[in-house]
Formats: structure tokens, sequence, C-alpha cells
């Protein structure tokens, strides 16, 4: 009887219900739900694509076309806005993509001029610079910049 054709009426049904409670958890029920109830198949397949789908590749992929292109526009693009304001972030930002694209020398003198003021004993930017000393394999330095993380409270969680 299963493949007779009786059953089949309850997938939509379930798709509904599956929708509709997705759509209540989310907040949208305002949006969806009459859509939902009245187009059966067509309201939940729209959903599903539209809220569900599409929102969940929207967060996951962040793909910047020109820098496939081009390599060398996101450094052009950090050193802009490090030019712009020559702030600690965008320092670390264009640092990391120095060394990211195996210039280390650059990357190098950036972390280290991120290591002033209050920003002195950051451990973030003191590993990423641990990194450039190791790749460009000065070792002593690395054993000298990991011994100021050491001793860090943060360090041992």
């Amino acid at each position: 009887m299963f493949l007779g054709g009786s059953y089949y009426y309850y997938i939509p049904l379930i798709l509904q219900g599956l929708c509709a409670i997705h759509c209540m958890r989310a907040g949208t029920q305002n949006k969806w739900l009459w859509m939902i109830v009245f187009l059966p198949i067509v309201g939940a397949c729209i959903y599903l694509y539209s809220e569900v789908l599409n929102t969940r590749r929207l967060k996951s992929i962040k793909i910047d076309g020109a820098a496939i292109i081009n390599p060398g526009i996101k450094i052009k693009r950090l050193e802009d806005a490090l030019r712009f304001a020559n702030t600690f972030a965008n320092k670390t930002k264009l640092a990391d993509a120095y060394l990211e694209s195996g210039q280390t020398e650059k990357a190098i003198d950036l972390y280290n001029s991120c290591l002033t003021g209050a920003f002195a004993d950051n451990e973030q930017v003191i590993l990423q610079l641990i990194l450039a000393y190791y790749q460009q394999q000065n070792y002593g330095e690395v054993i000298a910049q990991a011994r100021k993380i050491h001793k860090s409270s943060k360090f041992n969680r």
C-alpha cells in the first residue's frame, strides 16, 4: 500500500510542518507562514531555498573574485587602508597578507611596529611574528619571541 500512493500525501504535510517550525524559530513567520500554508509544496520549496540554503551559503563562503584574478590586489587594498588609517588592525591585516604571500621581511617589520604601546604584549601578533621568524629560519628570534608569551597568563589558557 505504501507504493500505491496513499502515503505520499504526508510528504508535503511534513515538509510544511518542518518549514513552519523553522520559520517560527527564525522569527520570520509574518513573512513566510502564509506562503508555506497556502502554497504547500511550492511555498515550502521557495522558503527552503531563500531562507535556509541561501543564508548558509552567504555566511560560509566569502570569495573575493578580484583577488583570485589578481592576487596582489588584496595587498594593494590593505596598503591603501593602512595609508588611510594607520591603526593596529590595519597593520596586522597587512602583515598577515605579507606573511601569507611569502614577503616575510615586510611582515616582520610590520609586526614589530605593531608591538608598541598598549599592544606591546599582544599574544596574537607575537605568535604571527614567531611564524614569520620560523619561515626565515631565524630560530634565535623564535625562541626570544616565544619567551615573551610563555609567561603570559593568557597563553596558559
